[in-house]
């Protein structure tokens, strides 16, 4: 019996590990993120993140509900955050202008700090949402943002492109 529950166990494991890996694909022409899961590009340069997401409502002064998507590198030292003020449905928003922000902040090997946001005035790029529930979050994203603080040799502005999310709202 013991035999035979570690080869049952073998099996299993060997079957796990040559599972296809669960790389972003595309089904459809619809981008496929793995759960938990943040891809993007930052002026060409490809990430890939571990996502999750928040849901908060705030019954004062007014009835506002507020989504944040986060996807960010295990250390911290780069991450991208996506706010959803009053979005409660899938759809194709603007960023920056209304109610979809996005920051993305990276701290360099010297440890200075950069931040990149959405000027709240301007329609930066959009985010395509596809699910949006209590529970998930499923959008594709691009934006140009601008630099608020950070090193003078930073540059200016950072192109995200290919910005794909699969979160957990919690």
């Amino acid at each position: 019996m013991k035999k035979l529950l570690s080869l049952l166990s073998l099996s299993v494991l060997l079957l796990v590990s040559c599972s296809k890996s669960s790389d972003t694909t595309s089904q459809n022409n619809t981008t496929v993120t793995p759960a938990n899961t943040m891809t993007t590009a930052v002026d060409g340069v490809g990430f890939t993140w571990a996502a999750s997401g928040s849901t908060f409502f705030l019954p004062f002064p007014l009835p506002t509900t507020i989504t944040t998507v986060t996807g960010q590198e295990t250390s911290g030292a780069k991450g991208i955050s996506l706010t959803l003020t009053n979005v409660t449905a899938a759809g194709t928003y603007a960023i920056g202008k209304g109610s979809v922000s996005l920051v993305y902040h990276f701290t360099d090997n010297a440890g200075a700090k950069t931040l990149y946001n959405s000027p709240a005035q301007d329609s930066v790029g959009k985010i395509i949402i596809t699910e949006l529930t209590s529970t998930s979050c499923k959008a594709t994203f691009e934006a140009t943002v601008t630099k608020s603080s950070g090193p003078a040799a930073s540059p200016a502005t950072a192109l995200i492109t290919n910005g794909s999310v699969n979160a957990t709202i919690h």
